[in-house]
């Protein structure tokens, strides 16, 4: 039979198949950027082109990048 694809944002490997039964082997999840960084700081997406989310814990800031392409900047 088929194999499963991987997870998004997760870079899991897709799923392999028994050789003998002629499917596919499923496609890799595709990755993420996590950063973390004092709250004092400030992120930014020059030009934009990412699709990123934001959070705050124990005053650092978390920022999930999922997919996209483009500069950053933290200053």
């Amino acid at each position: 039979g088929q194999g499963n694809n991987g997870t998004s944002n997760t870079g899991g490997g897709g799923g392999g198949t028994y050789w003998s039964t002629g499917g596919n082997s499923g496609t890799g999840g595709s990755g993420i950027i996590l950063l973390r960084f004092d709250t004092s700081l400030t992120f930014s997406n020059p030009g934009g082109g990412l699709s990123y989310g934001t959070g705050t814990y124990n005053s650092q800031t978390l920022i999930t990048i999922t997919s996209g392409s483009g500069n950053i900047q933290i200053s």
